[in-house]
């Protein structure tokens, strides 16, 4: 079974779920009322391929036509693209999200990993990345960027390396943006034209679409037709196709969520400072990874659960292990329940 945040117990209501990383504000209020007005065109089939919200997603993106591929969630592209690339030699900077592992092999790639070390808070070294690339035979390198679980941002410029490494064997970048509009960087969507790179977004996060599901792809047209011969027809509902373009302008949605995260990343940082067992890993996206002294992420987790509190551990994660926890910024009610609660649970330790 797959692990991943999100708690769906009875008491669901009254928990405090800070495991998944979903914006708590609610959507848009403009795709609430999108959809309930739709209702009545329900046994209407949607458009086979998108088209039309693609071309108004290329527009926003300032990219060329026929640089987007649009999925049911972020979640089946990165399957999409396994199937349709199928390289041989994958390189999975780690520890990261499971399911891109998992893709790859279930298509017969062979997956090596490069891994991100506690001793350098789990930054990527670029240069080193992009050597072991070019002495390498890897077709496909992928990195999360911020990146899940850890939070670390790795800014464009410092891609050069890599991008250069890659082009030398003819290899591909796949980077997972789901989480860059919480990081205020810059997305390497720039780089589509002169290299081979494609793009992983996700509206899920941002916009509390979960249920929704709805993410979009941005690469070299090559890749995007690759993967268009192997994509299912009508992959995407009509609802979300219509949504897509309306959250992509909704600037106002956008501040009011970039500001709640400012100033509740900021008190929760501050609230963990207070917490003796717990030690903040830097992050520049919408959940923050702490270490657990003395490993005791299990037994904090079943405290948390008995108080309420639910929280992501990582023992699944590669490279990580049972040390760690991932708590995902919420409303100041839930971060204070955490709080409290992992207080008491290291107090009795």
């Amino acid at each position: 079974m797959n692990k991943h945040g999100g708690y769906f117990g009875k008491d669901r209501d009254s928990a405090a779920d800070l495991s998944a990383n979903i914006n708590p504000l609610g959507p848009p209020k403009g795709v609430v009322e999108l959809i309930k007005s739709m209702a009545g065109g329900i046994s209407m089939y949607p458009e086979i391929d998108g088209i039309s919200a693609r071309t108004s997603l290329e527009k926003a993106l300032g990219t060329g036509d026929g640089s987007t591929i649009l999925g049911n969630g972020a979640v089946e592209l990165i399957y999409l693209f396994a199937r349709a690339i199928r390289p041989k030699n994958v390189l999975i900077v780690q520890p990261t999200f499971n399911e891109y592992k998992r893709a790859f092999e279930m298509y017969g790639s062979n997956v090596e990993s490069f891994l991100c070390t506690e001793e350098n808070c789990f930054r990527p070294n670029m240069y080193a990345l992009a050597k072991r690339v070019e002495s390498g035979s890897h077709e496909v390198v992928v990195i999360c960027n911020p990146n899940n679980p850890t939070g670390v941002f790795t800014e464009a410029k410092d891609f050069k390396p890599l991008l250069d490494g890659l082009a030398k064997n003819r290899g591909i970048l796949f980077a997972d943006e789901s989480f860059i509009d919480y990081s205020l960087g810059e997305s390497l969507i720039g780089n589509i034209e002169n290299h081979d790179v494609f793009i992983l977004r996700s509206m899920t996060k941002f916009y509390s679409l979960a249920g929704l599901r709805i993410g979009y792809g941005v690469g070299h047209r090559s890749i995007i037709e690759k993967m268009e011969k192997f994509k299912e027809p009508w992959t995407v509902n009509a609802f979300a196709l219509e949504a897509l373009p309306l959250m992509m302008a909704d600037g106002e949605y956008r501040k009011k969520t970039l500001d709640f995260y400012k100033y509740e990343k900021e008190y929760m940082l501050e609230s963990l400072s207070g917490v003796k067992g717990l030690d903040p890993v830097e992050s520049r996206s919408n959940f923050i990874l702490c270490r657990v002294e003395g490993n005791r992420a299990k037994g904090l987790d079943e405290h948390l659960k008995k108080r309420g509190v639910y929280i992501r551990t990582c023992e699944d994660f590669y490279g990580i292990g049972d040390g760690y926890i991932r708590v995902a910024v919420k409303k100041r009610d839930y971060t204070d329940r955490f709080i409290s609660a992992a207080i008491e649970y290291f107090d009795q330790c």
